[in-house]
């Protein structure tokens, strides 16, 4: 193989690193924007739920039926399914690990009167979105730390490539 072939097969392959690797550092910036911004989502979500939770065993003090607790805490229902809505739409349902399923109980405990009266189970349900929503956190902080799949297997590609070229060119010059 000629010397200028060579030079013109490396400079391709050094370019295709730079493509990959800007590639790679612009998921990873979104990924990690996706992350953070869930996050918030959640800890909203935390916040509100623990103000309906505070509200409901004020009402229960207060003799309030859990109808008329609902009717008087609209509002924080309508935010708590408004960040439920808006968290489920930013999983995939396939690597949510369960938090989707949590989501869709909390609600069914918010939303039904009946459900209200087990507020020990609420409490369970909100410690577990806590946990699952941190391991799905860490989850996808490896995941940014590591880099995609695709893109470990292009570096090791690359880095073949590149010795068998440098290895080809030592031995076609000589």
């Amino acid at each position: 193989m000629e010397y200028s072939i060579t030079v013109a097969l490396m400079a391709g392959f050094i370019s295709y690193i730079g493509l990959v690797i800007t590639k790679e550092q612009k998921i990873s910036d979104f990924r990690q924007e996706w992350i953070n911004s869930i996050r918030n989502d959640v800890a909203d979500l935390m916040k509100e739920l623990h103000h309906f939770y505070m509200a409901y065993l004020v009402a229960q003090k207060e003799s309030q039926s859990n109808i008329e607790f609902l009717k008087n805490n609209l509002l924080i229902t309508n935010q708590i399914q408004f960040l439920v809505h808006k968290i489920k739409l930013r999983l995939n349902p396939d690597d949510s690990d369960g938090i989707i399923k949590l989501l869709d109980e909390i609600m069914n405990i918010i939303t039904s009167p009946t459900e209200l009266k087990d507020d020990e189970n609420f409490d369970k349900l909100t410690e577990k979105l806590n946990t699952k929503a941190h391991e799905l956190f860490k989850s996808e902080w490896e995941r940014v730390k590591r880099g995609e799949k695709w893109f470990r297997w292009s570096k090791w590609f690359l880095f073949l490539g590149s010795v068998y070229l440098i290895g080809y060119s030592i031995v076609g010059l000589s």
